[in-house]
C-alpha cells in the first residue's frame, strides 16, 4: 500500500517494492518521450522506499504519457 505526504511543492511517496519497480519503468518510458521527472530516492533496498517528486505533476498526464507500462 503506498503512504502519500504532500508538502507543496513536494510529494513524498512510500512505495513497496513492486511499486517502486513499476514506477521505475515508468521513470524510463517518460525519459524515452523526453520528459525528465524530478526526484529524489531514499532507501531503494528497503521494503519501503521513499520517493520524493521535486515538483508537482499532473499525475493523469504522466500517466497517459507513460502508456501502459506496468
Amino acid at each position: 500500500m503506498t503512504t502519500f505526504l504532500v508538502d507543496k511543492p513536494q510529494l513524498t511517496a512510500f512505495l513497496t517494492q513492486s511499486e517502486y519497480k513499476t514506477f521505475q519503468r515508468k521513470v524510463e518510458a517518460l525519459k524515452s518521450k523526453g520528459f525528465e521527472l524530478d526526484f529524489d530516492v531514499f532507501q531503494p533496498n528497503k521494503r519501503k522506499v521513499k520517493v520524493v517528486l521535486n515538483q508537482q505533476y499532473d499525475f493523469d498526464e504522466l500517466d497517459r504519457l507513460s502508456g501502459t507500462v506496468v
